[in-house]
């Protein structure tokens, strides 16, 4: 009889361990669920930081500036002829030009092609500053002269 009652026993322990309330069934193998114990998880992927490419500011392969004729004496008599200058130029990477007078931020002419020359004004009394200015999406690039 002892035998009897430890075979039921040990039946109803191992028939209420197989099938609880929880809804989780067991199959034998594992005694753990799912929510018994943390899963493991690689970190999420992450992409490298972005990293800027070099800043490419315009580059002038060629700037000049030619001189002009000295101021004449004031004489009210004969008027003085006009004093003009040639500027010349040429810029890679730039998406605008302009040239100005003694005030670099203050064009004289716009939308210039990267390679050119202007002949401008070269007033009395001076001297004057000649600008060049190049411009695009990283910066600008200035070149300057003073005749």
């Amino acid at each position: 009889m002892k035998y009897l009652m430890l075979t039921i026993g040990l039946a109803l322990t191992l028939l209420v361990a197989g099938c609880g309330d929880d809804g989780e069934s067991s199959d034998g193998d594992d005694d753990t669920t799912a929510t018994d114990a943390p899963q493991a998880t690689d970190p999420p992927a992450t992409d490298p930081p972005a990293t800027d490419p070099a800043a490419v500011l315009p580059t002038f392969t060629q700037f000049e500036v030619s001189d002009s004729a000295a101021c004449p004496a004031p004489d009210v008599s004969v008027p003085p002829n006009p004093r003009e200058v040639t500027i010349t130029w040429a810029v890679e990477a730039a998406d605008s030009v302009y040239v100005a007078i003694d005030n670099v931020d203050g064009p004289f002419e716009l939308g210039l092609a990267a390679t050119g020359s202007i002949t401008v004004p070269n007033a009395c009394p001076g001297p004057h500053t000649f600008f060049v200015v190049a411009e695009n999406a990283d910066g600008r690039a200035v070149m300057e002269a003073t005749r």
